[in-house]
């Protein structure tokens, strides 16, 4: 492996990783069995959900929740991933 000489070259080899794990996401979640895993990860998320709680600490950890279920949904999806409320696949 070559070094990366420059902030340029870094930047490229991020964007390079970054692309390939995009099309992975993709690639995984276009099947029929993974477009089902993917709706569990939504719906397990609470990405629709109401995330407000007066315990700081649960409004806490239902926001990593639904941060997580969005980054996946997104990467697999792509940026053209919107928030609409999907019924549930069951299959």
């Amino acid at each position: 492996m070559q070094p990366l000489n420059s902030p340029q070259q870094l930047q490229n080899k991020q964007q390079e990783i970054f692309n390939k794990l995009k099309q992975d996401y993709e690639t995984v979640f276009a099947t029929e069995m993974g477009l089902r895993v993917l709706n569990d990860i939504i719906i397990s998320a609470g990405i629709h959900k109401e995330i407000f709680s007066s315990d700081p600490l649960k409004m806490a950890h239902s926001e990593g929740k639904r941060c997580l279920g969005l980054h996946i949904a997104q990467m697999a999806k792509g940026e053209s991933f919107t928030l609409k409320k999907q019924t549930a696949f069951r299959g």
